[in-house]
C-alpha cells in the first residue's frame, strides 16, 4: 500500500469483501468511512497517515462482518450438529453396569424376577 496504485488496489479489495459480506449496506458503510476520513474515493488521499487510519477502520468493519457471518452460520446449523450428545440414547439414565446392561434393563429384569 505504498504507492497510490497500491492504495487503490487495497481499498478495492476491502470494498469487494465488505460488499460480499454485507451487500449494499456494507457498501454504504464503506463509503461512510471514506467520507469520515475526508475523501469520496481512495485515490483522493494525499498523505499516508489518513490512508492507514481509514484502512484500519474499513478492516475493523470487515472483521465485524466476518464475525457476524460466522455467528449467523452457527445459528443456521441444525440442532443435531450443534449438540455434543452424539448418539446417546436418552431413554436410560446413562449408568452402565459391569455386565454391560444399563438401569432400564436391570429394572426390567427385576420386574421379571419379582413380578413387581
Amino acid at each position: 500500500m505504498c504507492s497510490p496504485h497500491g492504495v487503490v488496489k487495497e481499498f478495492e479489495d476491502l470494498k469487494a469483501e465488505v460488499e460480499r459480506l454485507a451487500g449494499s449496506t456494507g457498501a454504504a458503510e464503506y463509503a461512510r468511512i471514506l467520507r469520515q476520513h475526508g475523501v469520496e474515493r481512495p485515490r483522493q488521499f494525499r498523505i499516508t497517515q489518513p490512508v492507514r487510519l481509514c484502512a484500519k477502520d474499513v478492516y475493523l468493519l470487515l472483521e465485524e462482518l466476518r464475525s457476524n457471518a460466522r455467528e449467523n452460520q452457527r445459528e443456521m446449523e441444525p440442532d443435531s450438529e450443534r449438540s455434543t450428545g452424539g448418539d446417546r440414547d436418552d431413554s436410560t439414565t446413562g449408568v452402565i453396569y459391569d455386565d454391560g446392561t444399563d438401569d432400564d434393563s436391570n429394572e426390567n429384569l427385576h420386574h421379571l424376577r419379582t413380578g413387581r
